[in-house]
């Protein structure tokens, strides 16, 4: 059983609308949690299917990540009441409305067989993550706009004490919702071990091949991904809101290169100077430019 979740604001009501019009029309039930502050267009409000929460505004923390969290979780509590009958088989579409995934892409997440056969003794998930793009010039950086798994996985991204984590991660932000999936991995704590500063400016560094600690960091955090995540977009499949123009429409995903180490390293970030890999042999090839 799937079922969609969406948490936060509505920043672009266009793809909003085209979200719930296409999932209505799917038939896919939908949870939508945001603030009792937001203002919730008639569409969602009018639509018995949708079942919507409001709660409390948080206060706005780094990286807002804390308001990101609380949606999230009281979203999947919300979801295992709902359908917790039907656990063994369900799985959840996290996502926002300012993503709009087509229906092609929708049926491709939908069947994708996410067993692993995995006993969990090195960590790794029972079920693969799916995700539609990890970034290249912001190593250790996963993008929180969609993810789709089991339940049981993403009832591990629920961090017990939010205020902890904030406060031990601030600096080095790139973890932010998968950190409690890699928090005892050797390459997280080999990067932890790097002074505050140089996490801070972890991409902002050259990356040579003679660098081999960072390389190693890098290499088993790739190794990581394609273990336990599932990445793939569809050229065309998904619109994401233009970050750097509020009236875009949405920005299309283009596939692109496939990267190597030269490309990992950059002066500055920003929605014009993306790369992203959209899918699991393009990480190899990264991976492998490490060695």
């Amino acid at each position: 059983m799937n079922v969609i979740l969406i948490t936060g604001q509505n920043k672009k009501p266009i793809l909003f609308k085209k979200n719930i019009d296409l999932f209505l029309k799917l038939n896919i039930p939908v949870v939508y949690v945001t603030w009792t502050n937001e203002i919730i267009p008639p569409y969602v409000k009018t639509e018995g299917s949708i079942l919507l929460y409001q709660i409390p505004p948080v206060k706005k923390t780094y990286g807002n990540m804390l308001a990101q969290k609380t949606t999230f979780q009281y979203g999947l509590q919300k979801i295992k009441e709902l359908f917790g009958d039907n656990s063994d088989n369900l799985f959840i579409l996290k996502t926002r409305p300012d993503v709009y995934i087509n229906e092609s892409m929708l049926d491709y997440i939908f069947h994708l067989n996410m067993v692993t056969n995995d006993d969990g003794a090195n960590g790794n998930l029972s079920h693969k993550i799916w995700i539609p793009w990890a970034h290249v010039i912001k190593p250790l950086y996963l993008p929180d706009e969609s993810f789709y798994s089991h339940v049981s996985v993403l009832e591990r991204l629920i961090v017990s004490d939010i205020y902890l984590f904030e406060n031990e991660q601030k600096g080095t932000t790139p973890f932010r919702w998968y950190f409690p999936l890699v928090q005892n991995t050797t390459f997280i704590r080999d990067y932890l071990s790097l002074p505050l500063k140089v996490r801070q400016q972890f991409v902002d560094f050259k990356i040579e091949k003679n660098d081999k600690f960072i390389c190693n960091i890098l290499y088993e955090y790739y190794e990581f991904l394609l273990q336990n995540f599932h990445i793939y977009t569809k050229e065309g499949g998904i619109k994401f809101r233009k970050w750097s123009d509020p009236k875009s429409s949405g920005m299309s995903v283009i596939h692109r290169k496939q990267y190597n180490l030269t490309d990992i390293s950059h002066t500055s970030y920003g929605p014009m100077r993306l790369k992203l890999i959209y899918n699991n042999n393009e990480l190899k090839v990264l991976r492998e430019s490490l060695l």
